[in-house]
């Protein structure tokens, strides 16, 4: 067997409606994963558009208004956007396939995150950060067929 033996596929993903750091999510975080467990294959990241990042910019007067630290927003993000796995439970003859609600899929949950509670009332995220979606810098482009693609 032979290096022209083995079976290879080529993805690309392209959209005239979405942009390109949707593609790149749909890539590294749907699309790969479902390919990553075939045996033997090896799935590198996908090139091309900008990586989905959530940002939360601070407001450093209200942060000091609050007696709060950047490490303070920190603290309470880690400890409250924790990815556990999910698994499966089997009772009798089922197997059910468990979620776990851990993780907030959508920004305006994060902005509902407590901080701490000051002088006792409860600091959010939204009143000392403004959380949005970004993307990290982009460092390579991919196009298919003309169109901005992964």
């Amino acid at each position: 067997m032979g290096a022209t033996d083995v079976p290879i596929i080529q993805l690309s993903l392209s959209s005239k409606s979405l942009p390109d750091t949707k593609l790149n999510d749909l890539g590294q975080n749907i699309i790969r994963p479902a390919l990553a467990v075939v045996h033997g294959a090896e799935v590198p990241y996908p090139y091309g558009g900008k990586p989905r990042v959530i940002m939360a910019d601070l407001d450093p007067q209200a942060l000091q208004a609050r007696g709060l630290s950047p490490t303070d927003v920190s603290s309470a993000l880690q400890h409250q956007n924790v990815i556990l796995p999910a698994g499966d439970v089997k009772i009798g003859d089922k197997d059910y396939t468990l979620a776990m609600n851990n993780s907030p899929d959508v920004i305006e949950t994060i902005n509902a995150f407590p901080i701490r509670t000051v002088d006792g009332r409860t600091v959010f995220m939204r009143d000392v950060a403004h959380v949005h979606d970004g993307f990290q810098v982009q460092t390579n482009s991919v196009s298919v067929n003309g169109t901005p693609g992964h």
